[in-house]
């Protein structure tokens, strides 16, 4: 009997990743060759090279960061631009990349002396979490905390979301309210993850990157954080609305308290790590005081944790630098950077946006909210739908001669690609966290549809607190 051909792993592909790749090829070829008045050579070829990548990022076709490569090896090979231009995220004086790889080492840190699961267990053994509800605002609570002290949204929810599914297991919470709560945990990330600078950095850095300024920690948090706060607040009541529990929930915090109790006494590495902590945070708050840069204070504080005697983090936490998250990354910067030179950025903007518009800033705001929200339904990566959109925003400003600030604009665009979704591809935490979790694009999407109109009403709050504090 013939045995049958063992097919080799790697190389099968779903319908959606064969007609990502089938539209990626077809739509960069033909912008490619098409014969386009009013474009720059350079830019025409950019566009192409983006349209691919945009194809293969919102199918999947590859993984991100390989697309990412791709795209940068095409800029390059067709002689769009150089690589200082392509590679500025590196050298740009803000030091964008390189405070990702301090936040990674700092986020290894306090995951690995155990610190981060003391935290949780002390924040889910306060006495008002006594039912489901109480349970999602003290998820809330440790995702506010944690994007303090935890520069990594990945690596703060995944230590949530083992907590929170110890405590339903020890209870007895049923398995649909358990999955619910694990949406709780990464639905609540995405207001915190904008909350502070540090929180989410590989993607706050790039927004930093479009404003034209040189936003401090505390800055960030003055003109665009504590918006984030109501958010919060909204997302965390949204959930409570949306779904309720299935059976009945009765949280006994004594749960939570045994397990801190089995933990033992703070150990040695845990208080070292506290003071580190206490260390990084005073300086995030006072280095735009003495002029020193975020960026290169933070990585060489973090590089001070690896010193004899201190011991903080060692060869191993080297580990945690994500090579993939650095090639993407670098590759959104590149796009902007490379737009910008090559003049794909103001072509595209004369191309979708209006010849003239209403000076109204309600109407701005509107027309803002929609634009980027279409396109970030379509793209999905909140990272690649930002260097798509800002320079479009930036340059619809700049045309219109409304005179508004830049940051405004960027933070008002930015408000909604990192805020709203539909489903699990339009915000990597939730798709990252849905296997782990166990919910499904069902739930997302049923919390989704109330977001799309929750959204607007966060970006009247943003819009608001620009006015207060004179951005707009």
């Amino acid at each position: 009997m013939q045995k049958a051909a063992i097919k080799p792993k790697g190389f099968s592909f779903s319908k959606k990743q064969i007609v990502g790749l089938v539209i990626g090829v077809a739509a960069g070829v033909a912008m490619y060759l098409a014969p386009i008045g009013g474009i720059e050579p350079a830019a025409q070829t950019q566009l192409a090279i983006t349209l691919l990548a945009l194809a293969f990022w919102a199918c999947g076709v590859l993984p991100a960061p390989v697309t990412g490569a791709i795209y940068m090896a095409l800029i390059l090979l067709l002689g769009a631009s150089d690589a200082p231009t392509v590679f500025s995220g590196w050298t740009n004086p803000g030091g964008s990349l390189w405070l990702i790889i301090a936040a990674f080492l700092l986020a290894a840190g306090v995951e690995g002396t155990g610190l981060a699961r003391r935290i949780a267990y002390a924040i889910s053994s306060l006495k008002f979490i006594k039912d489901f509800r109480t349970l999602i605002v003290g998820v809330a609570l440790m995702e506010l905390v944690f994007a303090l002290i935890i520069p990594s949204v990945f690596a703060r929810t995944f230590m949530i979301l083992v907590v929170v599914q110890e405590l339903c297991k020890a209870i007895g919470i049923n398995e649909r309210d358990t999955k619910v709560l694990g949406l709780a945990c990464f639905a609540l990330a995405i207001p915190t993850m904008i909350v502070f600078l540090t929180a989410e950095p590989a993607l706050n850095s790039v927004v930093v990157s479009f404003t034209g300024m040189e936003i401090s920690w505390v800055g960030w948090f003055v003109q665009f954080g504590i918006p984030q706060l109501f958010f919060l607040v909204l997302m965390a009541a949204l959930l409570m609305v949306v779904f309720k529990p299935t059976g009945e929930v009765k949280i006994d915090s004594m749960v939570c308290r045994e397990k801190l109790a089995e933990m033992g006494g703070l150990s040695k590495k845990e208080a070292m790590m506290v003071a580190w902590l206490a260390i990084m945070i005073v300086f995030w708050l006072t280095c735009s005081l003495f002029g020193i840069s975020l960026a290169w204070g933070t990585l060489f504080l973090v590089c001070a944790m690896f010193c004899p005697g201190i011991n903080v983090l060692d060869g191993r936490a080297l580990g945690s630098i994500p090579a993939g998250t650095l090639i993407f990354v670098t590759c959104t910067m590149a796009i902007g950077s490379v737009g910008a030179a090559t003049g794909m950025n103001e072509w595209l903007a004369n191309l979708i946006l209006p010849s003239s518009f209403p000076s109204s800033i309600f109407l701005i705001v509107l027309f803002i909210a929609f634009l980027s929200m279409a396109v970030h339904l379509i793209v999905g990566s909140v990272m690649a739908t930002v260097v798509v959109v800002l320079p479009i925003m930036l340059a619809f400003n700049s045309q219109m001669g409304f005179g508004i600030e830049s940051a405004a604009i960027v933070f008002i665009s930015f408000q909604v690609l990192a805020g709203h979704f539909l489903l699990s591809m339009h915000q990597a935490p939730i798709a990252t966290g849905m296997e782990k979790a166990g919910f499904t694009d069902k739930e997302v999407l049923r919390l989704g549809i109330p977001l799309t109109v929750a959204i607007f009403i966060q970006e009247l709050v943003l819009v608001g607190w620009l006015f207060v504090i004179g951005l707009l």
